[in-house]
C-alpha cells in the first residue's frame, strides 16, 4: 500500500495555525517536513486528523517537552524552554532499520534511572539531551554499553559531548555534535566516542583518497610494504614510546623491538625519539586507517 505524502500548502490550508514554533498551549502536534519541525496546535486537531498526520508523518513525533528544545536547538525559537545548569548530548546509533522508540525510551531510561529528551534525527539515530544534576549523576557509557546493546538486543555505538554549562551554546553544540557523530560513524570506530577522542576518528575523512596515499607515501616509504614493523612501531607510539611496555605487548624481546625500531628510521629517516618525527608518523597511521 503506498503511504500517504504530505503537502505542506494544504496542511497550512486545513491548520492554519501551523508554525515553525511551538504553541503557547504546551501541547502541539509536531510533524517532520523535508528537515524541518512544524506544529499545529493540538486544540485544532481531531482524532482523525492525528491519526492521517501519524500516518504521513514520516519521523518521529516528539513529547511536547522534547518538540519545544528542538525549537530552541533548531533556532525556531529564542527562548530556552528552561533553564540547565549542567548538560550535554549522547548520540547513539542503532544498526537496525526499524525500531519502537518507546520500549527504547523506557529501555534507557530505566538503565540510566532518569527521564531524559530524545530527540530523534533518522530512524536509527537519536540524540539524547541529558541534564546533569551532579558528577554522581555522569553515566559511563564505556561501562554500560555492552549492558544496553544485551537489553535492547541490538549493536550500538555512541557519541558524547563534554558537559557543558552555557545553556545559550546549546543550538551550536547540537548541530555540531550531529554532524560530527555521522562522520565518525561513516567509518570504523570505537563503540563509545568521547568528545576530545572525535578527531582521531575524523583524521580519515578529512584527507580524499589522494591525499591519504601521498601523505602516507611521504611519512611511511617503503614500510609500507611491511605490515608487521608499522604494527610494532603503532604499538611503540601508543606506549608513548615506552619500548619495555610496548615489547610487553607484542609478546617480543625487547631487544628485538628496539631493532625494529632502528630499521623502521633507516627506511623512513623518522626517529620515534622525537616528539615532532612521532606525531607525523601517528598523523600517517591515522590518515590510512
Amino acid at each position: 500500500m503506498r503511504r500517504p505524502t504530505m503537502d505542506l500548502l494544504k496542511l497550512k490550508q486545513i491548520f492554519p495555525s501551523i508554525s515553525q514554533q511551538p504553541s503557547t498551549l504546551g501541547e502541539d502536534v509536531a510533524i517532520h517536513h523535508q528537515g524541518k519541525v512544524y506544529f499545529i496546535p493540538s486544540n485544532e486537531v481531531n482524532e482523525d486528523q492525528r491519526e492521517l498526520l501519524d500516518a504521513i508523518n514520516s519521523e518521529p513525533i516528539h513529547t511536547s517537552k522534547e518538540t519545544k528544545w528542538l525549537s530552541y536547538l533548531n533556532n525556531y525559537s529564542k527562548e530556552v524552554p528552561h533553564e540547565i545548569d549542567l548538560y550535554r548530548f549522547v548520540h547513539i546509533q542503532m544498526e537496525t532499520s526499524s525500531i519502537n522508540q518507546e520500549l527504547f525510551r523506557e529501555s534507557v531510561e530505566t538503565m540510566l534511572g532518569k527521564n531524559l529528551l530524545f530527540l530523534w534525527n533518522e530512524v536509527n539515530h537519536v540524540c539524547i539531551f541529558e541534564e546533569i544534576h551532579s558528577e554522581q549523576d555522569v553515566v559511563n557509557f564505556q561501562e554500560i554499553i555492552d549492558l544496553m546493546s544485551d537489553d535492547l538486543d541490538m549493536k550500538l555505538r555512541i557519541f558524547v559531548t563534554d558537559i557543558q554549562t552555557d545553556i545559550k551554546r546549546a543550538p551550536d553544540l547540537f548541530h555540531w555534535s550531529l554532524s560530527i557523530s555521522r562522520e565518525i560513524w561513516k567509518g570504523p570506530s570505537n563503540r563509545v566516542v568521547k568528545q576530545p577522542e572525535a578527531m582521531r576518528h575524523l583524521m580519515p575523512h578529512l584527507f580524499t583518497k589522494e591525499d591519504r596515499l601521498f601523505f602516507s607515501e611521504a611519512i611511511l616509504k617503503d614500510t609500507l610494504n611491511d605490515p608487521e614493523l608499522l604494527r610494532s612501531i603503532r604499538v611503540v607510539i601508543e606506549c608513548q614510546g615506552n619500548v619495555s611496555l610496548a615489547a610487553k605487548k607484542l609478546f617480543m624481546h625487547r631487544n628485538s623491538l628496539q631493532y625494529r625500531i632502528e630499521k623502521f628510521s633507516e627506511l623512513t629517516g623518522y626517529d620515534l625519539r622525537s616528539f615532532e618525527d612521532m606525531f607525523h608518523v601517528y598523523l600517517a597511521f591515522l590518515i590510512t586507517d
